[in-house]
């Protein structure tokens, strides 16, 4: 690729965007819409009678092109606001977690195929591209809405403050917890939530499960750098209190948001008493996944193991708990 260093540079970025990240933002986007919209996307009915006419009468160009359309008319903003929870305020969020962790990423041998450390691509581009991103971010947001546009800023404000001194949060043991609840926990949400609704007619007694489950996954995020962090005298809740006491918070907020849902159907307040049975055999689960394959970790990579099965447990529930609720599927 040293012949080819726009490619090599577009090759970088792919990288350093880290895709598999952008689900941690989409998924409460995602619930947030569901919960107001009770729609899997905009104009899902405009595709299922697209599909029943295609099984009668067999599909055309004229039709599926027509059906194509109508869709766009009523989903562009939704694709639009999915660019811009996914790779648009991610990409911001990570270059400059980056560019200013990068003494420390190159003493952390999980670090050391990041392009960045590589020098493949240097810190001055590598913020310039995010300052890029974060503008680029606004201003599509802003063709979304305006509530859009300010839950979006919020988000970049909060990644800014993170990563950038003078704040730099994220060495700020407490602060950089209640960053991430908020940002990934309640700000998406929310984005999720004006595409269908007004603001303030969120269902505000859902807000701590959204808040409890970002503390839940970011915490270990911490204890998979602890080593290389102390290392570098940076101050995260997990060098600050020890692993175990780190540990224990997000263990509690995991055993928090279970209870929650489980509680929430239980009331058939908006989770459905129906995914109750659901709930009951997988919340369970989902403990003993967060405590094996976590809690007891033998090492950082093991641990992120354990942060992938749970996430990927965690997305199975939120599916079924979105069939549910928009009626597609009745238990």
């Amino acid at each position: 690729m040293k012949d080819r260093p726009f490619a090599a540079s577009l090759l970088a970025l792919w990288r350093l965007s880290r895709p598999e990240a952008w689900m941690v933002s989409l998924l409460p986007f995602l619930v947030g819409f569901v919960l107001a919209s009770r729609e899997l996307v905009p104009g899902f009915g405009l595709w299922a009678d697209f599909w029943s006419v295609a099984g009668d009468e067999g599909a055309s160009t004229a039709l599926f092109l027509d059906t194509l359309s109508a869709w766009w008319g009523v989903a562009w903003r939704w694709v639009l606001a999915l660019v811009v929870m996914g790779p648009l305020v991610w990409v911001p969020t990570l270059l400059w977690n980056d560019v200013h962790d990068l003494p420390g990423d190159r003493r952390n041998p999980r670090k050391a195929r990041s392009p960045l450390v590589q020098g493949i691509v240097t810190a001055r581009w590598a913020s310039a591209v995010a300052y890029g991103a974060a503008a680029a971010c606004l201003v599509v947001a802003a063709v979304v809405g305006a509530a859009f546009l300010l839950l979006a800023a919020a988000d970049l404000a909060l990644a800014w403050l993170y990563s950038v001194p003078p704040a730099r949060l994220k060495t700020r043991p407490g602060a950089d917890v209640a960053v991430n609840a908020v940002g990934v926990g309640l700000l998406s949400a929310l984005a999720g939530w004006v595409l269908a609704a007004p603001l303030m007619e969120f269902p505000w007694l859902f807000a701590p499960q959204g808040l409890l489950v970002a503390v839940a996954v970011y915490v270990p995020t911490t204890l998979v750098d602890h080593e290389a962090d102390r290392a570098m005298g940076y101050l995260t809740v997990a060098t600050h209190l020890g692993p175990r006491r780190a540990y224990r918070i997000g263990w509690w907020a995991w055993v928090l948001c279970n209870a929650g849902a489980v509680a929430l159907a239980a009331a058939d307040h908006i989770i459905p008493r129906t995914m109750l049975p659901v709930l009951v055999v997988f919340a369970p689960l989902l403990l003993y996944e967060y405590h094996a394959f976590i809690g007891r970790a033998p090492d950082g990579p093991a641990r992120v193991r354990g942060i992938v099965l749970c996430s990927l447990t965690f997305l199975a529930v939120n599916a079924l708990f979105a069939l549910l609720y928009t009626g597609l599927w009745r238990a």
